[in-house]
Parts: C-alpha cells; sequence; structure tokens
C-alpha cells in the first residue's frame, strides 16, 4: 500500500511517516454482519491519526471508486480527487457532485427497484 500510495491520502497533505491504513468504508466486523474482504487496496488509504479523526468524527467524507484514487467531499461540498500524483481540486459545482455519485459504492447509486 505505501509503495503505491506514499503519502497521505487526505487533500493536499504531505505526511509520509506515522500513518496507519485506514478503511475508506468503516469496517464491519463478520461477527457483526460485517461483508467478507473488507480490508485490501480497494479499501484502504494511509492517513495519520488527526485526519482519521477528522474523517471519522467531523464531517469530511471519503470515496474510492478504485485503488489508489480518493475522492473527498469537505464540510462546504467541495470536492477533491487524491491520487499519488497529487490533490485535484475538483470544486463544489455539477461536475464535481457528479464525479461524487459516480464514485459512490453500487448499492448507494442505485436507485429503487422497480
Amino acid at each position: 500500500m505505501f509503495l503505491r500510495m506514499p503519502a497521505n491520502c487526505f487533500p493536499y497533505a504531505t505526511a509520509t511517516q506515522h500513518m496507519d491504513l485506514d478503511h475508506t468504508i468503516a469496517y464491519r466486523s463478520p461477527a457483526r454482519g460485517g461483508p467478507p474482504r473488507q480490508t485490501g487496496v480497494h479499501s484502504l488509504g494511509p492517513l495519520i491519526r488527526f485526519e482519521h479523526r477528522v474523517k471519522t468524527h467531523g464531517r469530511w467524507r471519503v470515496r474510492q471508486p478504485e485503488p489508489g484514487v480518493w475522492i473527498w467531499r469537505s464540510p462546504r461540498h467541495v470536492h477533491y480527487l487524491v491520487t499519488n500524483a497529487g490533490t485535484y481540486s475538483l470544486g463544489d459545482g455539477p461536475f464535481a457532485r457528479r464525479i461524487w455519485h459516480a464514485a459512490a459504492p453500487a448499492k448507494q447509486r442505485a436507485g429503487p427497484t422497480p
């Protein structure tokens, strides 16, 4: 994981040390009904503790549409694309909202079942 993403995956972060691998979607124990294979490059990102707390207890949200790509939404609904090449601000307009929606897990994107 750290070879794929040597720095923190939070927008504009530069930390390269003292990082933990954080689940993009909150981990739920299989004993409590959590799905299998929750942990892998498809669902992890390196974060320092402060940014983990911001994600977990703050109003920042993150989605990981594929390994090595994170889409963050700030409390003011500004969207950021983060990869190992850096952070790109997507803004808060219709394009950014479409990217955010497209990055949702399939079960969240699906509309009502007829």
